[in-house]
C-alpha cells in the first residue's frame, strides 16, 4: 500500500478556506504537529 503525506500551512487563512483546501485535495485526516497546538493570532486553529 502506498500512502501519501501532505503538508499544509494555515498562515492567516479563514477556517472555511482551509477546510476547502483539504477537501479539494481529498485529504480526510489531519494531524497537528505544532509544538504548541494553538495560535494567539489565529484562534480558529486552536
Amino acid at each position: 500500500m502506498v500512502l501519501s503525506l501532505w503538508t499544509l500551512g494555515h498562515s492567516t487563512r479563514q477556517i472555511d478556506e482551509f477546510i476547502g483546501l483539504l477537501r479539494a485535495h481529498q485529504i480526510s485526516f489531519l494531524v497537528d504537529v505544532r509544538t504548541v497546538p494553538r495560535s494567539r493570532y489565529n484562534p480558529q486553529f486552536n
